[in-house]
């Protein structure tokens, strides 16, 4: 099996050992197996998914955004719940519900295969206030990935 190379820059200068003439450090990893591959992919997504999700409900992006990644019944149920999100804001006088999801980060994303082209992932996403549960099911169909359900806790 091939070893797979990837250049190291310095994170600090940004490269810059590189711009002086320095060579790179170079680490070679060996090549991961193809179910290694589909289980980074996925729990990547999951991650990206799952953040853009919270952003939709804090009203800081538009749900049509995730149309491509969720199947229709996820994403009515997360517009839905966004318009909820924002009938409740708009019903204090305090906007306290936008403090509830300002600045959501993802703290960790657990990702298991559960059949082929089938993977759970469950992540801790972080806001200003709380931290919250995030659980989905994304399955391959077509070549596609997509979310199949989205739970947000």
């Amino acid at each position: 099996m091939p070893a797979r190379h990837r250049t190291w820059s310095d994170p600090v200068s940004g490269g810059a050992a590189r711009a002086r003439g320095a060579a790179a450090a170079v680490i070679a990893l060996p090549r991961p197996s193809d179910a290694a591959d589909e289980t980074g992919l996925v729990t990547a997504m999951a991650a990206k998914i799952g953040q853009a999700a919270i952003e939709v409900l804090a009203g800081i992006r538009p749900v049509q955004q995730l149309a491509r990644w969720l199947d229709p019944r996820s994403f009515d149920a997360l517009q839905v719940r966004a318009a909820l999100t924002r009938a409740a804001q708009a019903a204090t006088s305090q906007g306290n519900v936008r403090q509830l999801h300002r600045n959501p980060l993802v703290r960790s994303v657990h990702c298991c295969p559960v059949a082929p082209g089938v993977y759970e992932s469950s992540l801790v996403v972080s806001e200003h206030s709380r931290a919250r549960a995030v659980a989905m099911r994304l399955e391959k169909a077509g070549g596609v990935w997509k979310v199949t359900v989205l739970v947000i806790g």
